[in-house]
């Protein structure tokens, strides 16, 4: 399905989802619900900008927003117009939604808006002990088309949930034709997932493959507060052991992306550009997120 993602795997020094069943939800005692919450503090890298060899920040900024983790939880329900050219066999499935329906019309749609795509996701809210990484996707960005990234540490001890995350972004375990819901091959899966926290999303159009599942590719997804939030994020448990140095333990991105130029050929294809076959599309350059997070900072 991710040919490219071969690329992050060059990238990679450690890379690194769970069983097939969603974390435990966050309570009103856990530690980071409290009023003293603090965001894992961030380690510069002095990484210059070189795009194309390796930009930075290329998805957006990496941000730890576990202290406002339920301002990112998506809506239970929600509308997108899915406008990217879907190659996989079946296509995209029924578009049947109408933005007069009430989960489309808290998503921004009016009454002529037909052909949505409803989407009904129940994203885990934050396990506990976890902490909630947030890559903002407002514009502008480098990225102009799929994104393929990886949450990556020297410490291999950092797992993710393969459902804890947003809706608009899928790894593996998502993909109804690989992982086919409640068989063994999709346990392996979400086993092999709960290490490898690699994901593909989209930074300019939607894109959604029928056979494939429930999730979609996307700039933004709807929270419960009604607000479109732009990005992705994913709930990740520390490892609970440290290897001392803060560098070793620290969480970061990389990434391969379409840059939006003539580099991908499919750029140049109007309205094919940015086509979208079992969630894979060009990319052609590498990047990484302007900071690492220090999941064991005391």
């Amino acid at each position: 399905m991710r040919a490219t993602i071969l690329l992050l795997a060059i990238l990679l020094a450690a890379c690194g989802g769970s069983t097939d069943a969603p974390q435990a939800a966050a309570t009103t005692d856990t530690p980071l619900s409290r009023a003293d919450c603090q965001p894992a503090p961030t380690l510069p890298l002095e990484i210059p900008d070189m795009a194309p060899l390796f930009a930075i920040d290329p998805i957006g900024p990496l941000q730890d927003v576990t202290c406002d983790w339920a301002r990112y939880q998506p809506a239970e329900a929600f509308c997108v117009r899915i406008d990217a050219v879907e190659l996989t066999p079946g296509g995209t499935g029924p578009l049947t939604a109408e933005g007069s329906e009430p989960e489309c019309r808290a998503s921004g749609f009016g009454p002529e808006d037909h052909g949505l795509y409803k989407v009904r996701i129940d994203a885990p809210e934050l396990c506990e002990g976890c902490r909630r990484l947030f890559i903002d996707g407002t514009p502008p960005l480098k990225a102009q088309g799929h994104a393929f990234y990886a949450i990556a540490s020297f410490n291999p001890g950092h797992t993710i949930d393969p459902y804890s995350h947003s809706p608009n972004t899928k790894n593996f375990t998502n993909d109804a034709l690989l992982a086919p819901p409640d068989t063994q091959l999709q346990a392996l899966i979400g086993g092999a997932d709960l290490y490898m926290k690699t994901y593909v999303t989209h930074t300019t159009r939607f894109a959604h493959s029928g056979a494939q599942g429930d999730y979609y590719i996307g700039p933004w997804y709807l929270n419960r507060a009604g607000e479109r939030i732009h990005g992705v994020y994913v709930d990740i448990k520390p490892s609970p052991f440290g290897l001392g140095d803060p560098n070793l333990n620290a969480i970061r991105y990389l990434a391969g992306y379409n840059s939006g130029t003539p580099s991908c050929p499919d750029n140049l294809l109007g309205d094919l550009a940015g086509f979208n076959l079992l969630y894979a599309g060009c990319v052609e350059r590498p990047g990484g997120s302007a900071i690492a997070l220090d999941l064991h900072h005391e």
